[in-house]
C-alpha cells in the first residue's frame, strides 16, 4: 500500500504546489508526517492520518490507497480524468469483463475545471476515458480514438452511443428502446453500414455508460 500511497500523494500534491512539509501542514499533521511515510518510519499510517491527507488533497482515502483509481484529480484550475482499458469493441466480440482493465489507469487527460459539467453534461466523478477498437462506428468513431464515458448515465432514453456488454462482448453501440416492447427491448446500431442492427432484451444488455465526448482524428 505504501508504494501506491506515495505515488498518489506525489501525483495529487504536485498540481497543488504542495511539498511534503506544506502538505503535512495543510492536513494538520506534524511537519514530518509525510516524510516519515516516505522514509519508512511510518509503514502503516493510521486511518486518521490518511483521512487528513486525503482531505488536504481533495480526494478520498480509497483514492490514496489505490482502492479507487479513477476519481478525478482536482485543482482550482483543472480536472484530470483517467484513461482505462475496458476492452470496449466497436465491432463484434470483446472480452466482456470490464474489471479486467479498470484495476489501473493507463493514461490521463486534463481539462479546465471551469465549465466541465456545462461542456460535457456530466459530473467528472462519474467519467472515465476509453479507447475505441473496431470499425463498426466509422465514420463517427475510429479505432484508437479516445472516448469519454459517463457511468452515471446508463439509461438509453434518450437514445445515444453507449459502452455496453451485449451478451457476447464489450461494444460501443447506438442504443434505443423499442417502443411499447414488453418486456423492454433495445436496438443496437452501428454507424458503419456494413454492420447490421440487432435486437436484445434490455435485461440482456449491461450498459456501463453513455459516450459524451470524442476526440476526432486530424
Amino acid at each position: 500500500m505504501i508504494g501506491t500511497l506515495l505515488k498518489e500523494i506525489d501525483r495529487r500534491s504536485k498540481p497543488l504546489g504542495l511539498t511534503d512539509i506544506t502538505l503535512a501542514k495543510k492536513a494538520g499533521l506534524g511537519r514530518d508526517a509525510v516524510r516519515d511515510i516516505r522514509r519508512g518510519h511510518s509503514a502503516n499510517p493510521s486511518h486518521a492520518v490518511l483521512a487528513a491527507l486525503a482531505k488536504a488533497l481533495g480526494c478520498t482515502v480509497a483514492d490514496l490507497t489505490g482502492e479507487n483509481r479513477h476519481t478525478p484529480i482536482r485543482t482550482p484550475d483543472s480536472i484530470t480524468i483517467f484513461e482505462v482499458r475496458t476492452f470496449a469493441t466497436a465491432g463484434p466480440g470483446g472480452d466482456g469483463d470490464i474489471e479486467i482493465a479498470r484495476d489501473q489507469a493507463v493514461g490521463e487527460f486534463t481539462f479546465p475545471a471551469a465549465g466541465f459539467r456545462q461542456r460535457f453534461g456530466a459530473a467528472p466523478d462519474g467519467v472515465f476515458i476509453d479507447e475505441v477498437r473496431g470499425d463498426s462506428q466509422e465514420p463517427t468513431l475510429f479505432p484508437g480514438q479516445p472516448v469519454m464515458v459517463d457511468t452515471r448515465d446508463r439509461r438509453p432514453s434518450p437514445p445515444g452511443m453507449f459502452l455496453c456488454w451485449d451478451g457476447i462482448g464489450m461494444v460501443l453501440k447506438r442504443i434505443e428502446l423499442v417502443p411499447n416492447s414488453q418486456p423492454p427491448k433495445v436496438l443496437l446500431k452501428s454507424d458503419n453500414p456494413r454492420y447490421e442492427t440487432y435486437e436484445r432484451s434490455l435485461d440482456e444488455v449491461h450498459i456501463y455508460g453513455r459516450v459524451i465526448g470524442v476526440w476526432a482524428r486530424m
